[in-house]
Protein backbone atom coordinates (compact mmCIF):
# COMPACT_ATOMS: atom_id res chain seq x y z
CA UNK A 1 0.00 0.00 0.00
CA UNK A 2 1.39 3.38 -0.27
CA UNK A 3 -0.45 7.02 0.47
CA UNK A 4 -1.98 7.18 -2.51
CA UNK A 5 -4.00 3.95 -1.88
CA UNK A 6 -4.52 4.76 2.03
CA UNK A 7 -6.29 8.00 0.53
CA UNK A 8 -8.42 5.87 -1.88
CA UNK A 9 -9.29 3.33 1.25
CA UNK A 10 -10.88 6.51 2.87
CA UNK A 11 -12.30 8.27 0.40
CA UNK A 12 -14.60 5.27 -0.90
CA UNK A 13 -15.40 4.72 2.50
CA UNK A 14 -16.57 8.13 3.46
CA UNK A 15 -16.44 10.70 0.47
CA UNK A 16 -20.55 11.04 0.48
CA UNK A 17 -20.28 12.14 4.26
CA UNK A 18 -18.68 14.97 3.28
CA UNK A 19 -16.83 17.60 1.16
CA UNK A 20 -13.16 16.15 0.83
CA UNK A 21 -10.55 17.91 -1.53
CA UNK A 22 -6.85 16.99 -2.68
CA UNK A 23 -4.34 19.41 -1.60
CA UNK A 24 -1.50 19.89 -3.97
CA UNK A 25 0.12 23.13 -2.76
CA UNK A 26 3.48 22.08 -2.28
CA UNK A 27 5.15 24.60 -4.20
CA UNK A 28 3.49 27.54 -2.82
CA UNK A 29 2.35 25.92 0.83
CA UNK A 30 5.24 23.40 1.61
CA UNK A 31 4.19 20.89 4.38
CA UNK A 32 0.45 21.42 4.02
CA UNK A 33 -1.60 18.18 4.60
CA UNK A 34 -3.21 16.32 2.02
CA UNK A 35 -6.51 16.61 2.88
CA UNK A 36 -8.71 19.59 3.45
CA UNK A 37 -12.68 18.68 4.62
CA UNK A 38 -15.68 19.80 5.79
CA UNK A 39 -18.23 17.44 7.62
CA UNK A 40 -21.54 19.00 8.82
CA UNK A 41 -20.01 22.24 9.44
CA UNK A 42 -16.41 21.25 10.66
CA UNK A 43 -13.67 22.02 8.78
CA UNK A 44 -10.54 20.12 8.89
CA UNK A 45 -7.16 19.28 7.81
CA UNK A 46 -6.09 15.09 7.17
CA UNK A 47 -2.17 14.45 6.45
CA UNK A 48 -1.83 11.00 5.48
CA UNK A 49 1.21 8.93 6.22
CA UNK A 50 2.11 5.42 5.03
CA UNK A 51 5.00 2.70 6.75
CA UNK A 52 5.61 -0.91 7.61
CA UNK A 53 7.35 -2.28 10.31
CA UNK A 54 10.71 -2.01 8.42
CA UNK A 55 10.13 1.38 6.51
CA UNK A 56 8.40 3.90 9.32
CA UNK A 57 6.32 6.79 7.88
CA UNK A 58 8.11 10.14 8.07
CA UNK A 59 7.15 13.49 9.21
CA UNK A 60 9.22 15.96 7.04
CA UNK A 61 10.44 18.91 8.52
CA UNK A 62 7.87 21.46 6.52
CA UNK A 63 5.00 19.22 7.53
CA UNK A 64 6.71 19.68 11.23
CA UNK A 65 6.28 23.30 10.88
CA UNK A 66 2.76 23.22 9.19
CA UNK A 67 1.25 21.10 12.11
CA UNK A 68 3.54 23.23 14.62
CA UNK A 69 2.02 26.60 13.74
CA UNK A 70 -1.41 25.34 12.97
CA UNK A 71 -1.67 23.41 16.81
CA UNK A 72 0.01 26.43 18.00
CA UNK A 73 -3.43 28.35 16.75
CA UNK A 74 -5.85 26.75 18.02
CA UNK A 75 -6.13 24.05 15.02
CA UNK A 76 -6.78 19.77 15.11
CA UNK A 77 -5.31 18.68 12.37
CA UNK A 78 -5.39 15.24 12.22
CA UNK A 79 -2.69 12.22 10.65
CA UNK A 80 -4.38 9.10 9.18
CA UNK A 81 -1.94 6.46 9.31
CA UNK A 82 -1.51 3.02 8.26
CA UNK A 83 1.06 0.50 9.12
CA UNK A 84 1.43 -2.49 7.63
CA UNK A 85 1.88 -5.61 9.77
CA UNK A 86 3.17 -9.40 9.14
CA UNK A 87 -0.35 -9.94 8.83
CA UNK A 88 -2.36 -7.11 8.75
CA UNK A 89 -2.46 -3.45 8.43
CA UNK A 90 -2.97 -1.53 11.17
CA UNK A 91 -4.57 2.15 11.03
CA UNK A 92 -4.85 4.87 13.18
CA UNK A 93 -5.48 8.55 14.19
CA UNK A 94 -2.99 10.64 15.41
CA UNK A 95 -4.20 14.06 16.67
CA UNK A 96 -1.80 16.38 15.25
CA UNK A 97 -0.75 17.78 18.43
CA UNK A 98 1.50 14.98 18.51
CA UNK A 99 3.46 16.25 15.67
CA UNK A 100 6.87 16.54 17.91
CA UNK A 101 7.50 13.40 19.23
CA UNK A 102 6.87 11.87 15.51
CA UNK A 103 9.01 14.75 13.83
CA UNK A 104 11.89 13.49 16.18
CA UNK A 105 12.26 9.48 16.11
CA UNK A 106 12.79 7.23 13.14
CA UNK A 107 11.31 4.25 14.24
CA UNK A 108 7.47 2.47 14.00
CA UNK A 109 7.01 2.19 17.78
CA UNK A 110 6.23 6.28 18.28
CA UNK A 111 3.74 6.03 15.50
CA UNK A 112 2.39 3.44 16.93
CA UNK A 113 2.10 4.75 20.25
CA UNK A 114 0.68 7.73 19.06
CA UNK A 115 -2.40 6.10 17.89
CA UNK A 116 -5.31 8.05 19.49
CA UNK A 117 -7.87 5.52 17.65
CA UNK A 118 -6.77 2.31 15.88
CA UNK A 119 -8.00 -0.71 13.65
CA UNK A 120 -6.75 -3.49 12.90
CA UNK A 121 -7.19 -4.83 8.99
CA UNK A 122 -10.11 -2.66 8.95
CA UNK A 123 -11.61 0.80 9.50
CA UNK A 124 -14.78 1.31 11.31
CA UNK A 125 -15.28 4.34 9.55
CA UNK A 126 -18.14 5.75 11.81
CA UNK A 127 -15.87 5.73 14.89
CA UNK A 128 -13.40 7.03 11.88
CA UNK A 129 -16.13 10.37 10.75
CA UNK A 130 -16.85 11.24 14.47
CA UNK A 131 -13.15 11.81 15.22
CA UNK A 132 -12.59 13.78 12.06
CA UNK A 133 -16.38 16.23 13.54
CA UNK A 134 -14.57 16.09 16.66
CA UNK A 135 -10.89 15.71 16.55
CA UNK A 136 -10.36 16.91 20.43
CA UNK A 137 -12.39 13.37 21.59
CA UNK A 138 -8.46 12.29 20.16
CA UNK A 139 -7.03 13.71 22.97
CA UNK A 140 -8.91 10.98 25.55
CA UNK A 141 -8.04 7.65 24.88
CA UNK A 142 -11.01 4.93 24.88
Amino acid sequence: MSEARLREYMLKNIDDQGHFCRVEAHDSQPGIPDISYTIQGFNGWIELKYGSRGKPPVLRKMQWVWFRRNVKQGGNPLIFVGIQGMETTRYGLIHGSKYDDLYRHRSILPWINAMDRHWDGQVRWPEFLYALKCPKSLLTRR
